[in-house]
Formats: structure tokens, C-alpha cells, sequence
């Protein structure tokens, strides 16, 4: 799409989302800012996301991986590891987050199963591999992490977040949210917060915004389109 006197040029990346990811952008949606690492970090910090809890932001990003990066706050499954650091899936009907974690709370060993998909790469930027997602992540100290580096725990849940998608007020509701049915399984389970915001070292202007386009395209679904990056 082109629009005349901008000269605007986005590029489709259709994206299906529905509740949390819904309640996201909803809750305060803003074009997505070029940020750094210690903007990144100050947002962290005194906030309900500076937890026990593991907070990562992707490291080195090829220049053509980075849309998928904005694409992971839309995200319509949830992101789980085994103790191994292998993917596993909700294996269940529902399409919408908040009810598949309710239902996790309620019958996990039944409704976490192995996967019988692999994660689109083309759309978002993540890996079926636990081991694969750390080497391509630092710690928002800039130090790599490895899996040896967590603590023991039957699942890992993934949760992404990212200061342009919503405000703060609603950032923290849905993490604790989060968190709060995730205390409900029975089971030892750990959350890795993964920042999804552009940044500076990836070779993108501080301060400038890509611009984002969404159209409802059906019940609880909807296309996102990307604008250009703001490249140096």
C-alpha cells in the first residue's frame, strides 16, 4: 500500500490475534518507537516487571528479522518450554490466551502436550528450542544467558512486552495478570519476559516510529501492516 504525499510504503505482514494481544493494543496502541537498551531498562525498572523473574531483550538482529520482532506482541499462542528446553503447545480448542492459561491452571498435565506445529517464522521471531531463544537474547545487563544459567523448573512461559503496545498503567495489569494464573499450576513454572520494541543498536534512528496499520478482518482477527523502518 502507497500513500500518496507520505510516501508511505507498507509491507503486509498479516498477522491473526485475539484476546491478550487484542487487550494490548487496545489498552493504549501507539506506532512502534525506536528504542535503547537503557530506555528499555529505566521502563523496567520500579516497575512490576523488575521481578525474580528473567528479563531478555533480542541481541544482534538481521535487519530483515526486525518486523518480526513487532509481530511476536501479536502473537495468538502461548510460548512454553519443558524442563529439556523443548516446545510444548496448548493442546486444547481455544484460540484466546487468557482462556488457554485458565485452562492450564485447571488441567495442565492434559492441556500442555508436545507440539505438533512449528512456530511461523516467517511472521514472528522465535524458536522451538529454549536453547536457540537464549543464544539469540541478552539479559538487560548485556549478558548472555544460557539455559544452565535458570532455575529449575517444570515449564517456562514466555511473555512479551514492549513499551509502544500499550500503556503502563495496562503493561503491568497484564503481566500480573499473567503471573496470576500461571501461580495457579500445580507444577514449578518460570517466566522469561522478552522486550519486543525497536532499538538503537540495530541500526534504526532513536526516536523514530514505524508506522503500523490494523484492520479487523473477522471476529477476534486482525491484519497488521508494517511501514518502512526508520533506518540510519
Amino acid at each position: 500500500m502507497i500513500k500518496k504525499g507520505s510516501l508511505i510504503i507498507f509491507v503486509f505482514l498479516s498477522i491473526n490475534t485475539s484476546c491478550i494481544s487484542v487487550y494490548r493494543f487496545m489498552g493504549g496502541f501507539k506506532n512502534p518507537k525506536v528504542e535503547t537498551k537503557t530506555s528499555i531498562k529505566n521502563f523496567v525498572k520500579n516497575s512490576e516487571l523488575d521481578d525474580a523473574y528473567l528479563n531478555l531483550l533480542f541481541d544482534k538482529v538481521p535487519k530483515d528479522e526486525i518486523k518480526k520482532i513487532t509481530g511476536n506482541m501479536f502473537l495468538s499462542k502461548l510460548i512454553i518450554y519443558d524442563r529439556e528446553g523443548k516446545r510444548k503447545c496448548y493442546d486444547g480448542n481455544e484460540t484466546c490466551e487468557a482462556v488457554q492459561l485458565a485452562q492450564i491452571a485447571e488441567d495442565y498435565e492434559h492441556l500442555i502436550s508436545d507440539c505438533n506445529d512449528t512456530i511461523d517464522r516467517q511472521n514472528y521471531y522465535y524458536f522451538d528450542r529454549l536453547d536457540s531463544l537464549l543464544a539469540h537474547t541478552v539479559s538487560l545487563e548485556n549478558k548472555k544467558i544460557t539455559k544452565r544459567d535458570l532455575p529449575a523448573a517444570d515449564y517456562y512461559f514466555m511473555y512479551n512486552w514492549s513499551i509502544y503496545a500499550q500503556s503502563k498503567k495496562i503493561t503491568f495489569e497484564d503481566y500480573l495478570m499473567f503471573k496470576d494464573w500461571l501461580k495457579k499450576i500445580n507444577k514449578k513454572v518460570f517466566i522469561i519476559k522478552i522486550n519486543n520494541d525497536l532499538r538503537e543498536d540495530w541500526g534504526l534512528k532513536k526516536g523514530k516510529k514505524m508506522k503500523m496499520l490494523i484492520r479487523k478482518t473477522g471476529h477476534k482477527k486482525y491484519d497488521m501492516k508494517f511501514g518502512k523502518l526508520p533506518l540510519k
